[in-house]
């Protein structure tokens, strides 16, 4: 028995030697029940806490050995104690990874006598102060950063949504000014000479902000979501993000972009809903998908000739939109460009476009007729669809097709002129649901109609194109 015993402690002694010098699995502490470990050459890694208490004192030993790091995921299951944990860090501590980054925590404390990390009212610095690494999620109020730091970490105030100021030293410069994401309640922030990119998104809160000459970047989503009414971009901008820069700023009402722009990115300024005019410099060549969606206070776009490719609903539900002049180096107008704009009454299609695809200008309440452009072969599902006000359509000969319910819903349509040959494709209900009176007219020298029904429409042929064009 007392071998078997013997045998028992020395196989125990021989694992947890492993443990020390390989890295042993998940130990628990008898000593701190609250938290779970791992072994490493130099120390103890909390991996996990227990979510017990919001009030969190890490240990500097820890199974009798220093506790030199804090996995980032240690805090991960404890979401009912988000935002309301005080956590202290002994000396012992070096590496704490993105820990303070995920938001639980309302209060960061370091031991005077760690040597690679500091706090100062909460907030979490390297060991001297010259760099602010995280700013706890609730602090309040405003904030002013002290004159040691020179650099800020880029995610050091995101989602600080009680910040209400913050006062940035002189000593930050280029591209060490950090990303204020999440800002809620921000309503001012000074930006030092030399900054050279910014993030404010989210801040919805900040009506007002002057961007400096030094900034040379905007990134994708820098002002979504911000309460600002107005931007000066600076000429020093050289570059802006392609996806959402302006997303959902629905105080703004007007902004020039500079020369430098080559695309309205995706989402650019998508659900500006206060946006009223937009300046497109003739260095745009491109407009993408959903633009200027939702914009419902624009009344006119004005695209430059040098735009060649506009997007999917890249001015849908603008609301207000009366009037757009397409330029001829537009080739198609893609789904759903310019659906439920419910005010347009005047579009001018250019004859460069030679296909106009589904849902185009669906919902078009206001349009009340429409010349499509002689270079149009194909006009797709629904492209015309619930234009309640539409009475007239000229239909070119280049047409060869027409998709499912092009035409349906529109209830003052009474009049389709046919300038060509019968389209050799019809799809089902291409002209429902109009009006009762509903005819197509064709030119008496044309082939495949039918009179005094096509496809189940009434028709009517006309002696020339004069006459079409007196109709």
């Amino acid at each position: 028995m007392k071998h078997k015993k013997k045998i028992a402690i020395i196989i125990a002694a021989v694992l947890l030697l492993a443990a020390v010098v390989f890295g042993g699995e998940l130990l628990y502490s008898k000593l701190n029940p609250n938290f779970e470990y791992i072994i490493s050459y130099d120390g103890a890694t909390i991996t996990r806490y227990k979510c017990y208490d919001d009030d969190v004192v890490i240990p500097g030993k820890i199974g009798g050995l220093p506790v030199t790091r804090v996995d980032e995921d240690a805090f991960t299951l404890c979401y009912k104690l988000h935002g309301s944990i005080s956590i202290t860090l002994p000396d012992s501590v070096y590496d704490v990874g993105d820990l303070f980054e995920r938001g639980f925590f309302n209060a960061i404390y370091i031991s005077d006598k760690n040597r690679h990390f500091s706090s100062e009212d909460g907030v979490f610095f390297n060991k001297d102060k010259t760099k602010l690494i995280r700013c706890p999620t609730t602090k309040e109020g405003e904030y002013v950063i002290p004159d040691t730091v020179k650099s800020i970490g880029w995610g050091a105030f995101h989602d600080c949504e009680s910040l209400t100021g913050i006062t940035v030293p002189d000593t930050i410069t280029g591209d060490e000014f950090p990303s204020f994401s999440g800002c809620s309640s921000l309503t001012s922030v000074n930006m030092p000479i030399g900054v050279t990119s910014i993030c404010f998104s989210g801040c919805s809160s900040l009506t007002e902000i002057i961007i400096p000459d030094s900034v040379t970047t905007l990134y994708d989503y820098t002002f979504s979501g911000c309460g600002i009414t107005s931007i000066d971009i600076p000429d020093s901008v050289t570059s802006i993000g392609s996806e959402g820069t302006f997303e959902g700023c629905r105080s703004l009402t007007d902004i020039k972009l500079p020369d430098i722009v080559t695309e309205i990115g995706w989402h650019m300024f998508w659900g500006c809903e206060s946006l009223k005019s937009v300046d497109i410099p003739d260095s745009v060549t491109k407009i993408e998908e959903e633009a200027f969606e939702k914009c419902s206070s624009l009344t006119e776009i004005t695209i430059p000739e040098s735009v060649t490719s506009i997007g999917e609903r890249a001015f849908s539900e603008c609301l207000s939109l009366t009037t757009v002049t397409i330029p001829d180096s537009i080739k198609s107008i893609r789904g759903e460009t310019f659906a439920k704009c419910t005010a347009l009454t005047d579009i001018t299609i250019p004859d460069s476009v030679t296909k106009i695809g589904g849902y185009a200008f669906w919902g078009c309440q206001s349009l009340t007729d429409i010349k499509l452009p002689d270079g149009i072969t194909k006009i797709g599902d629904l492209t015309f669809g619930c234009c309640e006000s539409l009475e007239s359509v000229y239909i070119p000969g280049s047409v060869t097709a027409i998709g499912e319910r092009a035409f349906s819903e529109c209830p003052n349509l009474k009049e389709v002129y046919f300038l060509g040959d019968a389209p050799t494709e019809l799809k089902k209900d291409a002209f429902s649901d109009t009006h009762p009176d509903f005819k197509i007219y064709y030119l008496k020298d044309k082939s495949g109609w039918k009179t005094p029904k096509w496809k189940g429409y009434k028709t009517v042929p006309l002696d020339n194109f004069d006459d079409l064009r007196t109709q």
